[in-house]
């Protein structure tokens, strides 16, 4: 009889003692990027459609096509960020972590704020926009820019981070400087904004 207490007294004993083992396997036992505050990179896409303005009497004419045309026939895809293996954490309030792969770079820790929905990382000088999102996910929002002057070959250049463009920021990133200024039918301005998403 009184072993038969001694183990049921026992037996509570663990039925109290499993709620909080089970508390604390969750708590710390997860290794994936939620639990750690580590965001890796998922996948990159192009936004559809992307622009195409190709010259005219009067200036640049839209291409109202595109859906039609591959992106790559005219941005060629290694100007693009390589994501590969990065990581990007948020080690404390307003702090912000870039680790990139490639060997011998070194992690790049700055300030940053988020507002709206964006966030912005301090560059020295300024808060730059950088992508949209929070803690838990981002999506960095880059764009390309891709123009010729006539018969000439393409010149390819990123334009500033900024969440959206025009067409006329986009034309004061080439030699054109605006859209007025594509006068011959070969002058050709192409962009598009590439969405790299971390999760």
């Amino acid at each position: 009889m009184i072993f038969q207490f001694k183990e049921e007294k026992m037996n509570l004993r663990y039925i109290y003692l499993l709620p909080i083992l089970l508390l604390a396997f969750f708590a710390c036992g997860s290794d994936d990027s939620t639990s750690t505050g580590v965001l890796r990179y998922a996948e990159s896409k192009i936004e559809e459609p992307f622009k195409l303005y190709t010259g005219g009497s009067a200036g640049a004419i839209e291409c109202d096509t595109t859906n039609k045309l591959k992106i790559v026939d005219y941005i060629s895809s290694s100007i693009y960020e390589n994501y590969s293996n990065t990581t990007i954490a948020f080690p404390a309030e307003n702090q912000i972590l870039i680790t990139l792969a490639q060997g011998g770079v070194k992690p790049e820790k700055s300030l940053c704020k988020f507002e709206n929905g964006s966030l912005f990382i301090h560059t020295g000088e300024k808060y730059q926009y950088f992508g949209e999102g929070g803690i838990n996910s981002l999506a960095i929002r880059q764009h390309y820019v891709g123009y010729k002057t006539g018969e000439g070959t393409f010149r390819l250049r990123q334009i500033e981070p900024q969440k959206e463009v025009t067409a006329e920021e986009v034309a004061s990133y080439s030699s054109f400087g605006s859209l007025e200024n594509m006068k011959l039918e070969e002058d050709t301005l192409v962009w598009c904004t590439r969405v790299s998403y971390f999760r």
